[in-house]
């Protein structure tokens, strides 16, 4: 975990490129017949298709700002698919790699809205066992998942440097949001669902659409009391149930009372064939 001594820039409306969230991707088939239908739209490319080993690659910016990537991937080659087909037969549990060492201190690339180039970055402590997830809490201190310490913690780094354990025994919690109720909600990935953290336990949703969550991970809350999150088929801990067939994206809207029945959730994606991918 690390933190930078630079001051919090001015919020402003900027382009996502060079910012925390870089751009956000979508696979397709047959990449250059896509970048024809965008061409004809009037759509201009960011760059030139490229190869990037066996993928093709592009990228477009929308009206607003965001880097969009189109990528079409190759097929594996078999060193890919050797080391793949080792993870798919390993029993479950899959257990996690050790935590390693972290460089020492280094400085951060300039990135506009966010931090100057240059800006020396601290290396705060290192050996977590599975980070994720950093948010900034009401008062300023760092809150972050350390998935697979037990059953997971979230860590808290306070104004004055110290790391303590903020909550425990998490569901190994990875993604993490305050809503709109001052809530703090986590994507709980060991048994399968969304819920409340603190100040109060509570779980939000487990079934979607009557199919079972399998293994949420990233989360966002909006500002009219939603919730985002991602829910991939692939989990640590045991296969998928046999009626999850493909990753989705859900959105659960906000519910007045103690809980956010089925009927509030609903698919957002169900991402098939054109897939966003993480960054």
């Amino acid at each position: 975990m690390r933190r930078s001594s630079a001051a919090r820039q001015p919020s402003a409306t900027a382009p996502t490129r060079h910012r925390v969230l870089d751009h956000i991707g979508f696979d397709v088939k047959d990449h250059p017949a896509f970048v024809k239908r965008l061409e004809a739209q009037g759509i201009t490319l960011d760059e030139p298709p490229r190869k990037g080993g066996a993928n093709t690659i592009t990228y477009i910016t929308d009206p607003w700002g965001t880097r969009i990537e189109i990528i079409e991937r190759g097929p594996l080659g078999p060193e890919v698919q050797t080391a793949t087909a080792a993870v798919q037969e390993q029993p479950y549990p899959r257990l996690p790699a050790p935590p390693v060492k972290s460089p020492p201190d280094t400085t951060a690339p300039d990135i506009p809205g966010v931090v100057s180039g240059g800006t020396k970055v601290h290396l705060v402590r290192d050996l977590f066992h599975s980070t994720e997830s950093p948010i900034a809490m009401p008062d300023g201190s760092v809150l972050f998942t350390e998935q697979d310490a037990g059953d997971g913690r979230i860590v808290k780094i306070g104004l004055d440097g110290s790391i303590s354990t903020f909550v425990d025994n998490t569901n190994r919690t990875i993604g993490l949001a305050y809503d709109t109720k001052g809530r703090l909600v986590g994507a709980q990935s060991h048994v399968g669902r969304v819920g409340v953290l603190y100040p109060t336990r509570q779980t939000l949703v487990e079934t979607v659409d009557g199919l079972p969550i399998v293994s949420p991970n990233d989360l966002v809350a909006d500002k009219k009391g939603g919730i985002y999150f991602t829910d991939p088929v692939g989990g640590r801990f045991g296969p998928p149930p046999p009626e999850r067939k493909t990753p989705r994206v859900v959105y659960i809207t906000r519910r007045t009372g103690r809980s956010f029945p089925r009927s509030t959730c609903s698919l957002t994606d169900r991402l098939p064939t054109s897939a966003p991918s993480r960054h």
